[in-house]
């Protein structure tokens, strides 16, 4: 959005303007932000292929699709189905018109102006390669006890798709988060009538889409969003083995909730909804 601003990106343009190799013409900047692409299923479709006896990352997984030329899963903008992949393109995207890392833009652009010392956008998500003594590690609730959730051989994907970027690897704080959430609140990157495009519902021939559909729940760029007759929520979850966050944004009433949690448990969604409820009420 803050490369748009400047007027070096069109969100209705071709991915393949700004990325040269990717390999779906039809498939536009807008489409990877509010998840209409229809790109090909990566958990179940790619990952499953990929070389598991080293890292993977963004180029990997461009590399395998430009390969095996897998079709779209559905005409692109019709319809919208979550793809983490697309994020990994986007960061790409801006690495190539700023000239400057992922990593690097974010603290130049977002970071450092809003004096976010604890938020690093970092280049690889897997836990052993991310030096920062103050990372809360993950952990799982194992046979009666706490474990190290990196640890568990039922998550190894996290070392062989170490390497991905732009759909998860930041790393901060709640109290960075709060910042964060004022300068949406006081449109401090971005002017208002351009930032609220991201809260604003993807669509179709005039027709909202909609992510889910009990209840209506829709998608912006970056952003879930739930219309109720007395309120607009806009939120986001995150996770990764062992870890378990949520955003939430009640824009009418600005209250933000955010919930971070570096342990896995049975009863942390219905923990988050009691809160919610009650903010909400």
């Amino acid at each position: 959005m803050i490369l748009q601003s400047k007027g070096l990106l069109q969100y209705d343009s071709s991915v393949c303007k700004y990325l040269p190799t990717f390999p779906y013409k039809e498939v536009t900047v807008r489409h990877l932000l509010n998840h209409t692409s229809g790109l090909p299923n990566f958990w179940d479709d790619i990952r499953t292929n990929l070389d598991t006896t080293k890292s993977n990352g963004n180029q990997d997984v461009l590399a395998y699709l430009i390969q095996h030329k897998l079709p779209l899963q559905f005409a692109a903008g019709t319809k919208f189905q979550y793809a983490d992949i697309g994020y990994d393109f986007l960061a790409n995207i801006i690495e190539n018109i700023s000239g400057l890392s992922y990593q690097e833009f974010l603290y130049q652009h977002i970071f450092k102006p809003l004096n976010m010392k604890n938020t690093f956008a970092y280049m690889v998500t897997d836990i052993r390669r991310i030096h920062n003594k103050n990372l809360a590690v993950g952990h799982v609730y194992e046979n009666g006890k706490f474990a190290y959730a990196h640890l568990q051989t039922k998550y190894n994907f996290v070392y062989y798709l170490g390497d991905f970027y732009g759909d998860g690897s930041v790393v901060t704080s709640a109290r960075d988060l709060a910042i964060w959430d004022k300068a949406l609140h006081d449109c401090t990157l971005l002017p208002c009538a351009l930032q609220n495009e991201s809260i604003t519902e993807a669509s179709f021939n005039g027709q909202t889409i909609y992510a889910h559909t009990k209840p209506n729940i829709s998608y912006g760029f970056g952003w879930f969003i739930k219309n109720t007759p007395t309120e607009k929520l806009v939120y986001h979850s995150g996770g990764h083995p062992g870890n378990t966050h949520v955003f939430y944004r009640l824009l009418d009433k600005n209250i933000t909730f955010i919930f971070l949690s570096n342990a896995e448990t049975a009863n942390l969604k219905s923990l988050r909804s009691r809160i919610l409820q009650m903010l909400s009420n």
